[in-house]
């Protein structure tokens, strides 16, 4: 288990903002791979490995979080749904 302040460090180095979903999560870091893998950036100051770690740290966390759907704590926003689920998937 992370400390808060290897969360925060996580967060940081993947430059997250403080409230993120899953799915940010693996898009910013699968952008931040693509930026600073050996094969492409030159960059020797950018470690390919604490950003790795920086991920694994988040992802474990999440997916241990509990999530309520009883219908008192679940909101559903629909037009968030819509623009998540389909205009992000569509970028370029």
């Amino acid at each position: 288990m992370a400390t808060y302040k290897e969360y925060q460090e996580a967060i940081r180095l993947l430059e997250l903002p403080q409230s993120f979903s899953m799915n940010k999560l693996k898009r910013v870091y699968k952008n931040k791979v693509k930026k600073v893998h050996p094969d492409i950036s030159k960059d020797e100051n950018i470690d390919l490995n604490k950003i790795k770690v920086a991920y694994e740290i988040l992802f474990e966390y999440m997916k241990k979080y509990e999530m309520s759907f009883d219908r008192k704590s679940f909101q559903f926003d629909i037009k968030n749904f819509f623009e998540d689920k389909f205009v992000n998937d569509w970028e370029v």
